[in-house]
Parts: C-alpha cells; structure tokens; sequence
C-alpha cells in the first residue's frame, strides 16, 4: 500500500523553516490512529528554488531527497543536496509500518 504524492509550497521559509515544517507532517502522520486502520508512516523530501529552476527541476530535487530517504530507511523528512530561496517539500509517500 503506498505511492500516494502530494506537493506542499511554503513561499517565504527557509529551509530551516520547511525542515522543521516536513518533521512536523512526518511525526503527525505517524503518530495518527484512525479505529482499526493500519499505522501509515511518511517519508519526505524537500528543497528550495534556485534561480532558474523550472517546475520540473524543482520537483526532480525534492524527489531525489524523496529517494534519499526511503533509502534512510523510511520515516525520514530528507532535505535536497543543494538550495536556496522559497522551499517546497514533497512529494510523500504512505507506508505500512510492516514494510
């Protein structure tokens, strides 16, 4: 169960800010119960843009920090190599804790 995507901008934060803001999701999301649902957890990666960044390069480093930390070992908020300027996170995938 998983792959579900989604892009968060936060225009104006740092990357300090949306590290702190990706944790915040990542940690809600684990700690979240619904009745008999199985426990979902998210892995996370963010960046920033860079002048002369395009939607498709932007979404390309937050998903190699993405990658990054599935590779971590999942349940991670990973945060591109390289970035300045107004970040973006994303995207996230659900996973089962089982996995």
């Amino acid at each position: 169960m998983g792959w579900e995507e989604f892009v968060v901008l936060a225009p104006e934060t740092d990357l300090q800010e949306a590290s702190r803001l990706a944790e915040r999701h990542r940690v809600e999301i684990a700690n979240h119960r619904s009745g008999s649902a199985p426990a979902v957890t998210a892995s996370l990666g963010f960046t920033q843009f860079e002048a002369g960044d395009t939607p498709e390069t932007l979404i390309k480093r937050a998903d190699q920090a993405l990658y990054k930390a599935k590779i971590l070992g999942r349940n991670h908020a990973e945060p591109a190599d390289w970035g300045m300027g107004g970040p973006i996170f994303a995207p996230t995938r659900r996973e089962g804790r089982s996995e």
